[in-house]
């Protein structure tokens, strides 16, 4: 997301929206965004996103057309006694899928 586009949530940016310019990523600069919570997981579905000291939601078609790049945080810290994450994650195959991915 770029300044041009940041509406600071006075609208919901989507993928076919052309009044925000070029949808290639890194087109216009890059920008960190935090995703702060999601309505569900479909292309017209919103995602909050905290930017420029606001919240701006977006669809998920709107933030594919536009990622460069994904981070996501485990916190090995929050690991239960069974091994388990508490939302019932199995930590260690996170990690074995996490190398499967990354050697494919």
């Amino acid at each position: 997301m770029n300044q041009i586009e940041a509406t600071n949530g006075a609208c919901v940016l989507e993928a076919d929206n052309g009044a925000y310019g070029d949808t290639t990523p890194g087109s216009v600069g890059g920008h960190c965004l935090l995703g702060w919570s999601y309505s569900g997981l479909s292309d017209s579905d919103t995602v909050d996103l905290l930017t420029w000291g606001a919240i701006q939601k977006v669809t998920w078609g709107w933030l594919r057309s536009r990622i460069m790049e994904a981070h996501g945080l485990v916190w090995p810290q929050l690991t239960l006694a069974n091994g388990l994450y508490p939302t019932g994650l199995d930590i260690d195959a996170l990690r074995a899928q996490n190398v499967e991915f990354l050697t494919a």
